[in-house]
């Protein structure tokens, strides 16, 4: 709304400019001057066909209900701030299997061109795994601040792809910048964090559940609106 309010405001002045500079006539057409720059189509998870298909989270209480979850999840920022298009978006999936980590990383790529783009990361497996994997990762670099900015989460998301072996994951540059984790065996790290992270994201199931997300499922909620039938994303 704050957008919408902005951009009719700005419409209004673009034509009192017109009509006092007299580019425009009594019988002009308006859609060349005010649909500039419109989209040409739909976003189909924003704006669905049939409005009694929307599916809404109430964020202030989800997250003033799970505070303490809330406040631990990924939160990765914009560089590019926006007031009026200011866009929260949760990224919802199992981020150690293929189609979850490709929700992520397509998140992740459009955070890069959309201003105003904030995103939370929320794993949500159907069973955690028994060993070390992406989301261990995810979740103990957060915890040390390192998955704050784009650059990092991309970072993160180029260097430890689900096809990679966990014994290969001592040469991450992001954990090469920890020092507790400068001497750690292939073999046996990250056990203990592993069981670390495998609690916390299980913790995040009841915050999931209210969104409406159930254990293994993936999707996106953007400002408030759920979409658990996610192909791809462009942008918000």
């Amino acid at each position: 709304m704050q957008q919408m309010s902005g951009r009719l405001s700005a419409d209004v002045t673009s034509l009192q400019h017109a009509v006092l500079e007299g580019t425009i006539s009594d019988v002009a057409l308006l859609d060349k001057l005010l649909m500039t720059g419109a989209k040409p189509r739909r976003n189909a998870h924003i704006f669905p066909e049939d409005e009694a298909t929307v599916n809404l989270a109430d964020i202030a209480e989800l997250t003033e209900a799970h505070a303490p979850v809330f406040g631990k999840l990924p939160a990765v920022t914009t560089e590019q701030p926006d007031k009026l298009a200011d866009t929260s978006l949760w990224v919802i999936g199992d981020f150690d299997e293929k189609d979850g980590y490709e929700l992520l990383q397509a998140a992740a790529e459009a955070q890069k061109g959309v201003p105003g783009l904030n995103i939370i990361l929320i794993n949500n497996p159907e069973l955690v795994s028994e060993r070390p994997a992406f989301s261990t990762l995810l979740y103990q670099l957060n915890k040390k601040g390192l998955i704050r900015t784009n650059q990092q989460l991309s970072q993160l998301l180029q260097e430890a792809p689900p096809t990679r072996s966990q014994v290969e994951y001592p040469s991450i540059g992001l954990l090469t910048q920890v020092d507790e984790y400068q001497d750690m065996k292939p073999k046996t790290w990250y056990f203990n964090e592993h069981t670390e992270a495998g609690k916390f994201w299980r913790s995040c199931q009841e915050l999931l559940k209210k969104a409406g997300f159930k254990p293994g499922q993936r999707g996106l909620v953007i400002n408030g609106r759920v979409s658990t039938e996610v192909v791809w994303v462009t942008g918000p």
